[in-house]
């Protein structure tokens, strides 16, 4: 609300220097008097969002500082995704075992390996169950102290988070027991042709998981897509986000523009394109300038607080400059004078 509020006074300040400048003696509205007026310098604000959920470990970014492209704002925790990773990669590793014994045939030894798979996956299982059934009790009890105001929000969250994790693991291992049972099942009986063909699709299926897997956990960093300013860091490390949530905001430094409001009875003298220069002292001799970009095509009525009986019907047009500053020198925010140039290339 204060940012908004902000943008609306710069804008009414921007509309009365306008005006205000116009009335000077020597700047009325003859077409040999020069065009100046102040303007407030804006820039594009971008908001860096995550793509996927989760708590914020680090913060590499902070207000004010200055950033490229490509440089981390912020790291999440992605170990629930790296445990996921690793039971993935064992499963590859389980698929190309299978292809591998279905190429060469079945045989006692295969037997004995699928069947000591399924019993090592049957283990796993029922230790998964118990810690699950433990987590789930230790959550009802979180939940619990929770509503009594004994246990904060994040201590809630953070045992859902476990039983969420091992829910998940849990499952994952289940789907592994199935494939041994299966796999075993194919080595009593043999494997035909379209066995082979199904097993070496699974693995195809593995790797393909293991791939959108890699790149979720490349997203748990955020990354900055420009080269700018971090106007402000909206969340801090332990926290939780969920996608789309603006987590950092940028200002983009390479697009400034000036934005000044012209009296209608100037507007003719304005062309898209038209040099501008500005004659505020510390710009003087640093190739500082610009060229008109924008041109209002509807009015805009002076504000009722500052009305006269000699401006209460001037209307005036928003026109912006986008700012050529090759040393850096202008900042958002910043108020200048600004001379349009008629009749220049």
């Amino acid at each position: 609300m204060r940012e908004g509020l902000t943008l609306k006074r710069k804008r009414w300040i921007g509309i009365v220097l306008a005006l205000w400048i116009v009335t000077l003696p020597g700047c009325g509205s003859q077409g040999a008097e020069p065009l100046r007026f102040v303007g407030s310098v804006e820039a594009d604000q971008v908001d860096v969002s995550p793509e996927v959920a989760g708590i914020i470990q680090s913060v590499q970014a902070a207000d004010g500082a200055a950033v490229k492209k490509g440089d981390a704002l912020m790291t999440l925790d992605m170990s629930d995704y790296d445990i996921k990773l690793q039971m993935a990669q064992k499963a590859l590793e389980q698929s190309e075992l299978k292809a591998e014994d279905l190429r060469g045939g079945s045989s006692g030894n295969l037997i004995r390996q699928a069947r000591a798979n399924l019993e090592n996956v049957g283990a796993q299982v029922d230790g998964a169950l118990k810690e699950l059934e433990y987590l789930d009790s230790n959550l009802e009890k979180a939940r619990a102290l929770f509503d009594s105001g004994v246990l904060s929000k994040a201590g809630l969250d953070e045992a859902a988070r476990l039983r969420d994790r091992e829910q998940a693991k849990y499952q994952a291992l289940l789907k592994q027991k199935d494939a041994m049972a299966a796999a075993l099942g194919l080595a009593v009986e043999g494997a035909s042709s379209e066995t082979l063909k199904s097993a070496e699709l699974e693995i195809d299926m593995r790797r393909l998981e293991i791939e959108d897997l890699r790149r979720t956990i490349g997203k748990g960093i955020l990354k900055s897509p420009l080269e700018g300013v971090v106007q402000s860091v909206n969340y801090q490390a332990g926290e939780r986000i969920a996608p789309g949530q603006r987590s950092v905001t940028l200002i983009d430094l390479s697009r400034l523009t000036i934005k000044i409001y012209v009296p209608e009875k100037e507007l003719y003298r304005l062309r898209l394109g038209m040099p501008a220069e500005l004659v505020d002292a510390f710009a003087a001799g640093r190739g500082i300038g610009g060229s008109v970009t924008y041109i209002s095509s509807e009015a805009e009525f002076t504000p009722k607080n500052i009305e006269s009986r000699e401006n209460k019907q001037e209307m005036v047009y928003e026109v912006r400059i986008q700012v050529q500053d090759p040393a850096g020198i202008i900042k958002p925010g910043m108020f200048l004078d600004v001379l349009l140039k008629e009749g220049a290339q």
